[in-house]
């Protein structure tokens, strides 16, 4: 369970099954894609509301969300996904950044999973 401080108040977070991981993951999607500030904090409070121990929706957080409660954002959705298991430490300072399909997905082999090259 990861926390994060929103309008003042604490919300517990956590993606503890697949069922809730499909929900939070087209926002999940949607942060990594994403080059605008903006659009990664709505991303980031979809996933506080799909995994939030309160009921609460995107807009009442977005509604509650300070200005100063923006930088911690990153850190606590790097602790989240490092928490489920499919990324990188809380600590990295790095974007988020999922377990590549080579480990995501290993058999037990030693051969790892590449896309094709490209034609010249």
């Amino acid at each position: 369970m990861a926390d994060v401080t929103i309008g003042g108040n604490v919300f517990h977070v956590s993606l503890p099954n697949f069922r809730k991981l499909k929900a939070a993951w087209r926002h999940i999607g949607a942060i990594q894609a994403s080059s605008d500030p903006m659009e990664s904090v709505e991303a980031i409070l979809g996933v506080v509301a799909v995994g939030s121990s309160v009921a609460v929706t995107v807009d009442e957080l977005a509604e509650a969300l300070t200005p100063a409660e923006l930088p911690p954002l990153r850190a606590f959705i790097n602790a989240l996904i490092a928490e489920t298991g499919l990324g990188a430490g809380a600590d990295d300072a790095g974007p988020l950044e999922l377990a590549s399909r080579s480990t995501a997905i290993s058999a037990g082999s030693s051969t790892s999973w590449s896309p094709p090259a490209a034609e010249a």
